[in-house]
């Protein structure tokens, strides 16, 4: 399922197959993303919730992408909006899915509320929507699998000492938003 970025299987595929070797994400089997904790309101300043959320939102946009940039800039590029120990998983999906001939098609539409945010740590909550994105064909453009569209994703993000959010972690929580 990996609607995470570049190496991703998209979450919650209809029936198709996935590809073989590492995804960037790990399912929780722990409390939903809409448990009391998970929810409970951020004390943190309204911009920077916003720095937060749109720090998110990049991350999908770049991360799911970066296999349409040169193989030697992949992590570079990864590195911009998330560190470890997403970063290291995504660049090995990344790669593996181009030694099996895979692309990503669309775009992942995140719908994110940021949950909390304490000190350089927040989590962001999403109902993403990948309906219209999923793995191709590399040679032949031909889409394999599809997303879906309401799939819980939480998210851990990090700031890092240059002032910057970045996702360290994502999982999709299973069933539906």
């Amino acid at each position: 399922m990996l609607a995470v970025a570049a190496a991703i299987t998209v979450a919650g595929c209809d029936g198709s197959t996935q590809a073989a070797g590492p995804q960037p994400t790990t399912r929780s089997s722990g409390a939903s993303p809409t448990s009391a904790a998970a929810s409970a309101p951020s004390t943190a300043p309204v911009d920077e919730r916003a720095a937060v959320e749109a720090a998110y939102r990049r991350f999908w946009a770049v991360s799911w992408d970066v296999d349409k940039q040169p193989t030697s800039r992949w992590r570079a590029v990864l590195a911009t909006v998330s560190v470890d120990p997403i970063l290291t998983r995504l660049y090995a999906g990344t790669k593996a899915h181009q030694q099996a001939g895979i692309r990503l098609y669309g775009q992942v539409r995140a719908r994110p509320t940021v949950r909390r945010v304490t000190g350089s740590r927040a989590t962001v909550g999403d109902c993403q929507d990948a309906s219209q994105a999923g793995q191709a064909d590399a040679r032949t453009g031909k889409p394999e699998t599809v997303g879906v569209a309401r799939s819980p994703v939480e998210a851990t993000m990090l700031r890092g000492a240059d002032g910057r959010w970045r996702v360290s972690d994502v999982r999709y929580m299973g069933g539906s938003c």
